[in-house]
């Protein structure tokens, strides 16, 4: 029994055996992987093989790698099936554009419709880029074709310009696989992909990556920003104003001042601010000096862009030269339709209205004769300012801008005259005190009068008899003090010498 039984078993294990290898002698031959890519029209990757030796090949099946572990068969996922004639394969709606995906190919026999075995995935390159706006630049990145290291001749970046129409910007050699391209084009959608060639199993063989289309567009620049006036403000500063470009994306600007309109310019104030007018009091002191203004628009990178034409204050100047009063001022610079006119605008006594105004065209300088408007009996109505005022040249509908320049007064001085002598004891009444002389009544004065020594003797609001606390003064010389008090509040201090003579 036990013989037969072992023959039994025997048996059992040759035809199991027997029958295991009648299944495995039906698989056919794996076919021979020869390269993945991405086509750079379609965004479809495209599988090629050398097809299977074997005679019992009835499809071949395209598996796409998944991970964690691709070289593992359960770690695929078959995507698509081709007749056992083809010898490549077009993959639509892949990854490939957002990573690297690996393919193998399978052999599928007549008889079970099981798979041969495979050769270990060829990956996809995938391309990334980033652009980079403020060093104006695109950065390519992508991953080395993974079974030809160590035979890659290049990697060349194309420019895709249209259909089929590609311009190769850079050729590098294995083990780089990044590359920047700069300066770019602001606001175009560069179009960009990697290919690969390799000398790879005594033949030259090609792949593609993904194509990428990346815009760079960048925050709109503002056509142009205009410099509306500068003018005087509130305490003595200087009013700017300034108008964008309605168009304008960007929110960050710098205000520059310079003392020539050349510079150099230094910064005054950076803002951030969604407005198109721009308004700014600059707390420099209007009269200090002449200050040129341009305003600087900085895009996302802090990076400066466009600039406005100058604005300048206008500073007025003048002289009294024997009631001749002699203007002038700078010429505002620069209005981009320039200067149209000036105004000069005056006024005359305390309370300065109306004012009198005088277009002066394009001189920038004004001389008024104002002897015949003195009047000496109201020492306040010599009291006169000067104002000036540049009219922009503008077309008709747009806002004419205005500068105004500071005010300018003239307090006319008393024509004040000392005798240089006096006869106290004059019996005629002529030349018996001593006193001012003027052309118009003062709000008051005082009138000191010291010694040879020093001393101070007398003091007064009116002449001085040549008496001290009740008794004439030697006759010799004495040094006199005067201090005049104007309704303007402009004092006057005169100093001498007067004799006492007697008769």
């Amino acid at each position: 029994m036990k013989p037969v039984k072992r023959t039994c078993f025997l048996t059992a294990l040759w035809l199991l055996v027997g029958t295991t290898a009648a299944v495995f002698s039906q698989l056919p031959e794996k076919p021979h992987l020869i390269r993945v890519t991405v086509d750079p029209e379609t965004g479809h990757d495209w599988v090629f093989w050398n097809p299977s030796p074997s005679s019992n090949v009835h499809q071949y099946a395209i598996a796409k790698a998944v991970r964690p572990n691709p070289l593992e068969p359960e770690a695929y996922e078959e995507v698509d099936r081709v007749s056992s004639s083809a010898t490549s394969a077009e993959i639509p709606n892949t990854a490939s554009g957002s990573e690297s995906v690996g393919y193998t190919v399978w052999a599928v026999d007549t008889v079970t419709d099981n798979p041969s075995l495979f050769d270990n995935p060829d990956s996809t390159i995938f391309l990334s880029a980033v652009f980079d706006s403020c060093q104006s630049s695109i950065t390519l990145s992508w991953n080395d074709y993974n079974t030809w290291r160590g035979s890659i001749q290049n990697y060349t970046v194309y420019q895709r310009i249209g259909t089929g129409l590609y311009n190769a910007l850079a050729i590098l050699p294995e083990g780089v696989t990044t590359w920047t391209l700069q300066p770019v084009n602001e606001n175009m959608t560069y179009s960009l992909f990697v290919e690969v060639t390799a000398n790879h199993e005594n033949s030259v063989l090609q792949s593609t990556s993904n194509r990428v289309n990346l815009s760079t567009d960048m925050s709109m620049i503002p056509d142009s920003i205009n410099a509306d006036y500068a003018t005087l403000g509130e305490n003595n500063s200087i009013d700017l104003s300034f108008t964008i470009d309605p168009g304008s994306e960007l929110q960050r600007y710098k205000l520059l001042r310079s003392a020539s309109p050349d510079g150099p310019r230094d910064t005054v104030a950076v803002f951030t601010t969604s407005q198109k007018t721009i308004r700014y009091q600059d707390a420099v002191s209007f009269t200090s000096g002449i200050y040129y203004y341009r305003l600087i628009a900085l895009n996302n990178c802090g990076k400066e862009t466009v600039i406005s034409n100058p604005a300048c204050n206008v500073l007025l100047g003048g002289q009294n030269e024997q009631l001749t009063i002699a203007l002038d001022w700078n010429d505002y610079f620069s209005w981009n339709g320039g200067v149209d006119h000036y105004m000069v605008y005056r006024t005359t006594g305390e309370g300065g209205l109306p004012a009198e105004e005088m277009n002066v065209g394009m001189d920038t300088f004004f001389n008024d004769d104002f002897s015949s408007r003195v009047n000496y009996s109201d020492p306040q109505s010599t009291r006169v300012c000067y104002q000036v005022e540049a009219y922009e040249a503008s077309d008709a509908g747009r806002t004419q801008n205005i500068s105004r320049s500071n005010s300018l007064c003239f307090a006319l001085d008393p024509d004040v005259r000392m005798p240089n002598a006096f006869i106290p004891n004059s019996h005629d009444g002529v030349n018996d005190t001593f006193g001012p002389l003027f052309s118009f009544v003062p709000e008051r004065y005082t009138l000191t009068i010291y010694n040879r020594a020093g001393l101070k003797i007398w003091e007064g609001a009116e002449p001085w008899d040549g008496m001290v606390k009740g008794k004439p003064v030697h006759e010799e010389v004495y040094v006199y003090h005067l201090k005049v008090f104007n309704y303007e509040g402009a004092d006057r201090v005169l100093t001498g010498q007067v004799t006492v003579v007697y008769r």
